[in-house]
């Protein structure tokens, strides 16, 4: 059964009440983290355009995509699980070869062949 609550302007459910209290949390969050990190605002605009415009690439670019989006980075296999916050020494598996890894310099020179792009970087193990 809905509760219903009178406002100044009409009656509405409850729960809609709930929903615009929550809202409103969030863009004050929202707004507190802007007001902190101005450069955001960029990133925001860049990520929301990509977006959009998607759907048009995929339709009309036939299979060729102007820019990358998101980059992860597997940076080596050679683990000894000994970080702290590592949770897969529970499996016992360790990884040694470092013939699979990439030396720094290729790392950087990759880095600086996709900067143009503006994507974001995700650095995994």
């Amino acid at each position: 059964m809905t509760t219903w609550q009178k406002t100044s302007c009409s009656i509405r459910p409850a729960s809609t009440s709930h929903h615009y209290a929550k809202v409103n949390r969030k863009i004050k969050h929202g707004a507190a983290v802007v007001s902190d990190h101005p450069a955001l605002i960029g990133w925001y605009v860049h990520n929301k355009h990509r977006v959009a415009t998607l759907d048009f690439e995929q339709d009309h670019m036939e299979g060729v995509s102007r820019s990358t989006r998101e980059i992860t980075f597997r940076l080596t296999s050679a683990c000894n699980l000994r970080c702290k916050m590592c949770r897969s020494v529970e499996s016992g598996e360790v990884l040694t070869d470092s013939r699979q890894s990439l030396p720094l310099e290729m790392w950087k020179s990759i880095v600086d062949d996709v900067a143009r792009f503006r994507p974001y970087f995700t650095v995994s193990r």
